[in-house]
Formats: C-alpha cells, sequence, structure tokens
C-alpha cells in the first residue's frame, strides 16, 4: 500500500517515503515507526508497546525510541517545538496527528511512480487518492470508464517500462549478493550459503566494474524470511541476487534471482544441479551468467582474474569457506574457529593464498578484541599476510592486514599509508580498505581526508555500524563531541545491541562532563556476556573522574589481579591511573605499552581521557617515539592545546 501524509508519499511494500518524486532518507526503524503511527489512525501508542514491537525480543532504553522519533521527525521536516504530524504526549507516547490518505489502488497493483512525479512526456503523473476511512465505498463506486481507463493507463505504463527493460539493465551500477539461502540444511551444513555469497562477492570486487557490497554489508540478510527487495533498498544498490541452496549427500542445488531494486522486475534467473566435489565448475558457471545478467564489458585479462582459482583441492576450499563463516561472525569465539579452519585449508594446499590471508584476518581480529597480546598476534599476522601476498600479491584482504600491522605494530605510518592506497588501487570498491585507511589518517591528526575515506567507506557499505564509528572516532579525536556523539546515536538506532558504539557514546559524554550519561552506557555494555577488561577500564577511568574514587579503586585492583593471569593492555590500566590523577603510575604503564607496541597506543595523541597527561615532558617525549606529527607539529596543532 501507498499512503501519502501532506507532502509525502510512503510506500509500504518497497518500505521507501518520497517527497517530490524524491526519496527521503529514513532508517529502517524510523520507517517501521511511521507505519505503526499511519495503522493505529491517530490512537495514542504508548512508549513500552512502541519499543516492544521495533524491538521486539531485544531490552532496549526508551533512549533508542526517542532517536528513532526524532530521525522520524526530521525527515518529516519538523524542528524543534514545531510537530506537524508527530505529536507527543509527554510521558505516555506518541500519535499521528496528520490527515492520512490511501493511493487508489488498480487492478493489478499500486501505481510504482510518487504522486506528482514527471513522466516521460512532463505531465504530471495521474494518482487517485481516497480517504483511508471511506476506500470500501469509494474502490466499489468507481465507475467503468474510471476502471477502464486506470487499466489503459496501466497498459501503457507497462509497455513503456518492458521497452525500457534493456537500457534499465544496462544502468546497474551496484548490487549486492545476498547469502543464499538453506533448504533443510544440517546444522554442520549452515556455513555453506554464506560461503558461496563471499565467494562470489570475492569474484566480482575483483572486476571493479560495478559496485559489490562486501560480505559484512549482507552477512545481516543471512535469514531465510530477509526479503530481497527490501534488503536492496536498506543497502542503497540497483540490483540484488538472491537465491536458495539445497545440499544432498553429494550434490548441491541452487536457484538464483537478479532483481532490479528500483522496479522489482527479474532480471535474470538460473538453476544450478551438480555434484558437490564440483564446487568450482558450479561456482565458474554461477559467476559467468550473473556477468552476463549484468552485461559486464570484461576482457580477457578481467574474465582471467574473475575465474581464478587460488587452490583446486576441494577438501581445502571447503575449509576455507567454512572459516570465512565464522570469521564473519565477529566474536572472539568465531574467529578463533575460523582460525582453525584457515589453518587446515593451509595444510592441505601450501600454495593457498586466501587461507593465508584468511589467518592475517584472524590475527589481526583478535588484537582488535585484546584477546591475544601483541607479541603473540602482530608476528603471525604479518608473516601470514607476508605469505598471501608472496602468493599472489593482488590480495586487497592480505594489503589490509599487512597496512594495518605497518600502522598499529611498527608505527611505520608511511609504510601503512602505501599498503592502504595500494589496496584502494587494486579493488576501489572495497570498503574495508577505505576505512582503515580513514582511520589511519585520523590518528595522524589529518582529520579532512580522514573523513573523507571514511565516508567513501561508507557510501560503499551503507549499512556498515564500524564506518559509522569510525566517523565519531575522527570528530572525537577533533574534539567535536556533539558530531560524534550524533554518530554513535545513529550506530545504536540500527543496532541496539552494538556495544562498541556505546563505549565511544560513553566515552563521548564524559568529555561533555555528562557523568551519569557516560556510566548508564558503560553499565549497559558491563551487563553484556561480551564485556571485557577495556570496558571495565573504561568505567573505573569515568568513576574516577566524577568523584566515585573507591569504586574505581576497587575496579582497579580488579583490573592488577587480572594483568597477572591473563592479557590486559597496559593501556587499559595506563587510563585508571590517568583518572585518579596517579600521573607517575600512568606513565609506568603506558611506558610498558610503548614495549609491548599495545595496539591503542596509536591513539594516545588524541585520546582526550589522558588530556590531564600532556602537559607532563615525558607524556610528551613517549608520544614522540611512535606518532608521525613530530613535536612542532603536536605543539602547533589546533587540535591538541
Amino acid at each position: 500500500m501507498r499512503y501519502v501524509l501532506g507532502p509525502f508519499q510512503i510506500d509500504s511494500v518497497r518500505r521507501t517515503l518520497w517527497r517530490g518524486g524524491k526519496i527521503v532518507s529514513l532508517s529502517p526503524k524510523a520507517f517501521e515507526m511511521l507505519l505503526l503511527l499511519i495503522e493505529c489512525e491517530g490512537r495514542l501508542l504508548e512508549k513500552q508497546e512502541l519499543m516492544d514491537r521495533l524491538w521486539p525480543g531485544s531490552i532496549v532504553e526508551e533512549a533508542n525510541l526517542s532517536q528513532t522519533v526524532y530521525l522520524l521527525r526530521r525527515a518529516l521536516g519538523e524542528g524543534g517545538d514545531e510537530a506537524l504530524y508527530i505529536e507527543t504526549i509527554p510521558k505516555r507516547g506518541y500519535r499521528l496527528t496528520g490527515s492520512v490518505q490511501l493511493v487508489e489502488e488498480t487492478a493489478e497493483g499500486v501505481d510504482p511512480s510518487p504522486v506528482g512525479e514527471k513522466e516521460g512526456d512532463g505531465r504530471e503523473a495521474p494518482a487517485v487518492v481516497t480517504s483511508r476511512s471511506h476506500r470500501l465505498r469509494r474502490r466499489w463506486g468507481a465507475t467503468g470508464l474510471g476502471l477502464a481507463g486506470l487499466f489503459l493507463l496501466f497498459f501503457v505504463g507497462r509497455q513503456f517500462w518492458l521497452s525500457q527493460g534493456a537500457s534499465q539493465s544496462a544502468m546497474i551500477r551496484s548490487v549486492a549478493v545476498l547469502p543464499f539461502k538453506p533448504l533443510d540444511f544440517k546444522g554442520e551444513d549452515r556455513y555453506l550459503g554464506l560461503a558461496m555469497a563471499d565467494a562470489l562477492i570475492t569474484r566480482l570486487i575483483g572486476i571493479n566494474q560495478i559496485v559489490i557490497q562486501p560480505t559484512s554489508a549482507v552477512r545481516k540478510y543471512d535469514d531465510p524470511e530477509a526479503d530481497p527487495l527490501m534488503a536492496g533498498r536498506q543497502l542503497r544498490v540497483d540490483a540484488v541476487l538472491e537465491g536458495t541452496l539445497q545440499k544432498t549427500t553429494d550434490r548441491m542445488r541452487l536457484t538464483l534471482r537478479l532483481y532490479d531494486v528500483r522496479d522489482g522486475r527479474m532480471l535474470w534467473s538460473g538453476k544450478f544441479d551438480e555434484k558437490f566435489t564440483d564446487i568450482f565448475a558450479v561456482q565458474d558457471a554461477i559467476t559467468d551468467q550473473v556477468a552476463a545478467a549484468l552485461a559486464l564489458n570484461l576482457t580477457r585479462e578481467k574474465r582471467e582474474l574473475m575465474f581464478r582459482r587460488y587452490t583446486d583441492n576441494a577438501a581445502a576450499y571447503e575449509l576455507y569457506m567454512k572459516g570465512r563463516y565464522w570469521w564473519n561472525k565477529r566474536t572472539i569465539a568465531g574467529v578463533k574457529k575460523a582460525m582453525t579452519y584457515f589453518e587446515q585449508a593451509a595444510a592441505l594446499s601450501s600454495d593457498y593464498a586466501l587461507a593465508y590471508a584468511g589467518l592475517a584476518d584472524c590475527y589481526y581480529q583478535l588484537s582488535i578484541f585484546e584477546a591475544m597480546s601483541p607479541r603473540e598476534a602482530f608476528p603471525r599476522a604479518r608473516a601470514s599476510a607476508e605469505k598471501a601476498l608472496k602468493i599472489d600479491d593482488t590480495l586487497v584482504e592480505a594489503r589490509v592486514s599487512l597496512g594495518w600491522v605497518k600502522w598499529v605494530h611498527d608505527w611505520d605510518w608511511e609504510g601503512a599509508e602505501r599498503e592502504f592506497r595500494r589496496a584502494i588501487e587494486l579493488s576501489p570498491s572495497y570498503a574495508p580498505a577505505h576505512d582503515m585507511y580513514g582511520v589511519c589518517l585520523a590518528q595522524q591528526g589529518r582529520f579532512d581526508p580522514a573523513l573523507e575515506q571514511l565516508k567513501l567507506a561508507l557510501q560503499l557499505d551503507p549499512l556498515s555500524l564500524v564506518a559509522r564509528v569510525h566517523i565519531g572516532w575522527t570528530y572525537f579525536y577533533a574534539e567535536q563531541y556533539d558530531r560524534a556523539i550524533e554518530q554513535y546515536q545513529q550506530a545504536l538506532e540500527m543496532e541496539p545491541g552494538f556495544t562498541w558504539a556505546r563505549v565511544h557514546l560513553s566515552q563521548a559524554y564524559e568529555q561533555k562532563g555528562m557523568y551519569a550519561e557516560s556510566i548508564a552506557e558503560l553499565n549497559r555494555v558491563m551487563s553484556a556476556s561480551s564485556a571485557s577488561h577495556r570496558h571495565q577500564a573504561a568505567l573505573a577511568h569515568v568513576y574516577s573522574v566524577s568523584g566515585r574514587r573507591r569504586e574505581a579503586f576497587t575496579m582497579l585492583e580488579e583490573l592488577l589481579q587480572r594483568e597477572k593471569k591473563e592479557y590486559v593492555s597496559p593501556y587499559s590500566i595506563a587510563l585508571v591511573y590517568a583518572g585518579l590523577e596517579e600521573r607517575a603510575q600512568a606513565l609506568d604503564w603506558l611506558r610498558k605499552g610503548m614495549e609491548q607496541h599495545a595496539g591503542r597506543m596509536v591513539r594516545l595523541r588524541f585520546d582526550a581521557r589522558f588530556k590531564n597527561l600532556r602537559s607532563e615532558p615525558q607524556f610528551v617525549e613517549l608520544v614522540q617515539q611512535f606518532h608521525p606529527a613530530g613535536e612542532a607539529a603536536m605543539t602547533s596543532s589546533r587540535y591538541w592545546p
């Protein structure tokens, strides 16, 4: 159905909001709330009812609801106390105040053009609108002439769109390959749907003719109930490839469909039924037909690159696919499981470059989680990335991993930049390369080019929570805390359980003196099963600067005891001592972090939680040892008084 609300039109099927023939950007949760308000026809919706319906089965705070209302009001042009469409009932909830009308449906469905949008000849596209409360009476009272006219309009429009089919498909510039939906899979084969999609994504990204969403963007649609067209609109792509996959004892059957997201047309469909041992042949056939359906103009070199096999060992390849499936979970347990599969794949096929690239990804991810000490993680990440690049120096993933090692561990900023730029040169649409390069620039104080790279990463991967948080980081480093908070809140509106955004939101609140809010965010994180010593240290720091020193000392003692049994970053312990104004102790622990090349040391210069140490000569000397800015740049920086 489509509704009209003032100058806006809401398409509930395609889940889009229009104004004046143009789509208005709106987050998925804000759109869901808009539909709920329309559905209730002016009835007051209590806050708890809204939270239950918007986030079923999840524990969320009222702040998530407030942020969703804010985003919806902003999209509808409301500002300040002006309430044109949404009325706030204090301490209770919200209701829709504007008059909603329903766009009349034809026998073939709703005309997809927005009300008031121009047709091909420049005329206004006609729209028949009725009040929701009178739609049945009006529908049955329509005259035969009116129905005939509508049918004629539909027929002419349909013929026009059919005649434009070839040119429409030729205009496709971006595609999302969704995880293939398994049919009757056993638990051990659950990996296959996402892994097969990941393999196709890797092949298509390499040819650099169209923008392909990375696996990190599409893995959230690993759900049998996911709507492909809705996913495509959320990912802001022109086309989406979806399919089903069935595996029997020795065979694999796939049915794939390529849709134009803009009008819902099926551009291509294909069926594949092969022996599971012929998985390479299946992937070659899929790649070839999808490339043809997208009208890709492939040179001989590009075809060779797209159909390249990194191993002929089917067992090693299956292990690699399992590894990628678990790595994409982005949890400590998942990454460790992935590491086992990559090691087994490399053992079966010693020249398997992708397996070594996967291992490099695992080591760098575990060091980010601080689940492995720098002395263990960094050398292994470097060795794996270099082994992969020795076999194939065009592997983008290995380039990014090596760049990360040079930046975070070696403090070789120029070398890191060369790796990131080379990765971008090899694959301009590979979002993680832009993302990592952007953070590297931000931690050098080069905020404007950093934001350019990070916003490009977000453009390539619109649902990337990580890229959005990294944009928030950049604003935080530049001491623009309100803008940082906005980025973190947007990430949390998209995914309330994204603890990383909540931790950094707490840090921004702290710098604004909003200690109660900062502590509340960290307490939510500490209640989660994924809480780590990093989160404990962050909370102890806020306790200390807010005057709750006894609680800070208690948590510090716990951290010191943990440090004797497991890896705890010296950066974490230094952070607590800095909050307690124990400067000598803080500096001692930062020196230990220097000796270990602890991962977070590269952000020290711009971490505002260490502001009270910046006047200490030892602190300045310490930062100069690994930061590229040098003393003159540091003292003259407008971002570091």
